[in-house]
């Protein structure tokens, strides 16, 4: 059998499929979904031959630009006239035409935006890879609070003697007391909940009957439980649940009335991530990951652990009866997201001219058709994934206007080879790249009638940022450089755009930020407030559970209300005013965060933990990846679970070469540290994983250690370190196919 399958057009225009990826496409994803094969088969040489060609222009204005932007840099810098942020701006609109301002004065037009992206609420990202995983992300848009709160720092550390789940509660009860406020009393004494005459009655331990301050936030009892009360508050709706299963409430102090659950809505938006996985790295992998989404599509996913007698199976909606008789649902699932990869890779499945085409096309075909399958459920489908009729693909790694254009126009192309109306699918826009942070007015202005969600994605951002500009100087550390005005200004300016521009209105998600520790979410609260507080809609978190702790602030702060007194303090803004905003920002955020004169030299503390942190999260990262793990949570250099992914192993592996570059390291210091952070590395990833080769004494042929250095030492175009984790991987897989034969 040939290794690839031709497949024509009736232009004469011929692609390469590999046989298995073709079974997929026909035997697979078009089930269900009304498409005619005939015609889809017609259509894939058009669509992947315009993807594929369409893209080296654009690959190869990355390579131009940087080479540009870095002899402008190093010009200013061995000349001595330093960096200027004003000359800086006007250097890429100028000389290399980026689109800064001169814009028509447009608004988002998107349509049929599900009404979750409109409210706050952490947001979730689960890899495709681990089918436990997956389940456990789909049950997440409800999460049990006492559980999330009582393995955390924010209950662990302030106990006073009581146990976790005690003190979990108690802080329950006074969020209640907060949000759902009662006429008479205090939820700590409650007695019993009934609902009479179409009302909530609430009786007090006292005997004291009494009712919500607003009862509207009652919104009636489960459906086939009616020991199931829901409220609501700031959109989410809560749970407070009598059900008589076995809780680790029942017989705490206060829990008169047996609450055996708080239940609430936390995840209600997500990713499904199709980036970070280590199954891109071959057409089988790539396979799996694609036939997990159809089947998280079309609702027939199912998990069955060894041993389990009943397999798990994604939850439906939950259906209640409300205070006049009616039923309703609220979504058992968040609302997917299909993070496909982005333009910077391809994979070798399918074929133009001998070249492999754009990974970002495969993905979003292979997402397209699985959207289209959720679509013909009836819409009263309690597995839907949209209410609306729409589908949601996120967009990484894009940098600049032109690759957003690219990227409408197949997005076009792929709801055409799928009989789709028009914008049916909405991007969310991933702002981490430099160009795009810079260019993200225009780039709104392509995705005009088809996004759904921007995201300052400030891990990719900031190792793109140094990528971009690090010759301007050393940088500083991550968490000293995020303390500067640029920091501030990319987010201020990417919200206050969107906010000018409509997405208010639309009803689209405004993301900032992400939390990437799972157990620090004492501070993590902190950092959420911040995010919340300044009018974000949404914020990443690093698993479901730190999404059930870190929903709080969107109950502390009144963001629909924040948000719309941003919305008249922008649009109140003259043209002028704004373009004067506009172009202050813009510099702000141009201005780079350097090192001052003696920072790393003044003591060897701070350059030795900066090189610690950097090559500890490289080698936590990329050896559980040759394992076949993608992002996960490991131990920081502190012992901290951190999460580490694609996005801040990029910013590790950046900040680290900057220092090369600039002499604050020798690559003697970096391997001597990088073989430092070994043993530990290995300690913690031969307990997880059987059969892992530790690198420890073996440096020179680890295949983890060598991918790291690659990563470090050789920054060329890259803007991605996925080059160096997909080689690590295929290696490692000949390994294991070579030890089984």
């Amino acid at each position: 059998m040939s290794e690839y399958t031709i497949i024509k057009d009736k232009r004469g225009r011929t692609i390469e499929m590999k046989p298995a990826t073709e079974a997929f496409y026909f035997k697979e994803a078009l089930q269900g979904t009304g498409i005619n094969p005939k015609t889809f088969r017609a259509g894939l040489p058009g669509y992947f031959r315009n993807a594929t060609l369409d893209r080296l222009p654009l690959m190869q204005e990355r390579v131009d630009h940087q080479a540009k932007i870095s002899a402008y840099h190093r010009e200013r810098r061995l000349s001595g006239k330093g960096h200027d942020p004003a000359d800086y701006a006007k250097f890429l609109k100028n000389k290399l035409k980026w689109k800064i301002g001169a814009l028509p004065d447009y608004q988002i037009t998107t349509k049929n935006i599900d009404k979750q992206f409109s409210i706050p609420a952490p947001q979730p990202v689960t890899p495709l890879r681990e089918p436990g995983m997956v389940m456990n992300y789909m049950e997440g848009a409800w999460i049990k609070r006492e559980d999330a709160l009582s393995i955390t720092d924010v209950i662990l550390s302030d106990l006073q003697g009581r146990t976790p789940y005690q003190a979990a509660f108690d802080r329950l009860i006074e969020f209640y007391n907060r949000d759902i406020k009662l006429k008479v009393g205090d939820w700590k004494n409650l007695q019993s909940l009934a609902e009479v005459g179409g009302k909530l009655e609430v009786t007090l331990t006292d005997g004291t009957k009494t009712e919500l301050q607003d009862p509207a936030q009652y919104r009636g009892r489960g459906a086939d439980n009616d020991k199931v009360f829901l409220f609501e508050h700031n959109g989410l709706g809560r749970e407070m649940r009598f059900d008589g299963e076995i809780s680790p409430l029942l017989g705490l102090a206060g829990n008169a009335a047996k609450i055996t659950s708080f239940q609430e809505q936390c995840n209600i938006t997500g990713l499904i991530d199709k980036e970070d996985a280590t199954e891109c790295v071959n057409e089988a992998g790539e396979l799996d990951m694609n036939r997990r989404e159809q089947q998280l599509y079309r609702g027939t996913y199912t998990y069955q652990r060894a041993g389990q007698a009943v397999a798990r199976r994604m939850p439906h909606d939950r259906v209640y009866r409300g205070p006049d008789g009616k039923l309703f649902s609220e979504p058992g699932r968040p609302v997917l997201m299909s993070r496909v990869r982005g333009l910077a890779m391809e994979t070798d499945s399918i074929r133009v001219n001998g070249m492999s085409v754009p990974e970002f096309a495969h993905d979003l075909l292979a997402s397209t058709l699985a959207i289209k399958a959720d679509l013909m459920k009836p819409k009263d489908s309690p597995l839907r994934n949209s209410q609306t009729g729409s589908g949601y693909i996120t967009f990484p790694k894009c940098w600049g206007y032109k690759e957003a254009r690219y990227a409408r126009q197949m997005k076009d192309a792929a709801e055409d080879l799928a009989g789709l109306p028009r914008n049916t699918l909405k991007f969310k826009f991933m702002n981490e790249s430099f160009r795009s942070s810079v260019e993200f007015d225009a780039i709104l202005y392509e995705l005009r009638d088809c996004v759904s969600m921007e995201n300052t994605g400030i891990y990719d951002r900031w190792g793109d940022d140094i990528h971009t500009n690090g010759e301007i100087g050393p940088v500083l550390p991550e968490d000293d450089a995020k303390k500067g005005i640029w920091y501030t200004a990319y987010e201020e300016r990417a919200r206050t755009t969107a906010i000018r521009r409509g997405f208010l209105k639309a009803g689209a998600q405004i993301g900032m930020g992400m939390w990437a520790f799972t157990k620090r979410l004492q501070a993590g609260l902190a950092n959420k407030e911040t995010h919340f507080g300044s009018g974000a809609t949404t914020t990443w978190v690093a698993s479901l559970m730190a999404g059930g702790v870190l929903v709080e602030p969107c109950h502390n702060n009144d963001v629909r209300a924040i948000q719309a007194g941003l919305d008249r303090d922008v649009n109140g803004m003259s043209k002028r005013a704004y373009a004067n905003w506009e172009w202050e920002s813009l510099l702000r955020m141009l201005t780079f965060p350097v090192a001052p004169e003696g920072y790393f030299t003044t003591t060897t503390a701070v350059k030795a933990k900066a090189l610690k942190y950097n090559t500890n999260g490289l080698l936590g990262y990329f050896a559980p990846w040759n394992e076949g793990r993608g992002c996960s949570a490991i131990p920081d250099a502190d012992g901290n679970d951190r999460m580490e992914d694609a996005a801040t192993g990029l910013c590790k592996a950046e900040e680290t070469a900057n220092g090369l570059l600039h002499d604050v390291y020798t690559e003697e210091e970096v391997l001597a540290d990088m073989k430092a952070r070994v043993p530990v590395i290995d300690a913690n990833n031969i307990k997880k994983y059987p059969g892992y080769v530790p690198m420890a004494g073996n440096e020179e042929h680890s295949l983890p250690f060598q991918a790291v250095r690659e990563a470090i030492f050789e920054r060329t175009s890259e803007r991605v370190i996925q080059p160096a984790l997909y080689k690590m991987r295929r290696k490692r897989l000949a390994q294991l196919a070579a030890q089984a034969a």
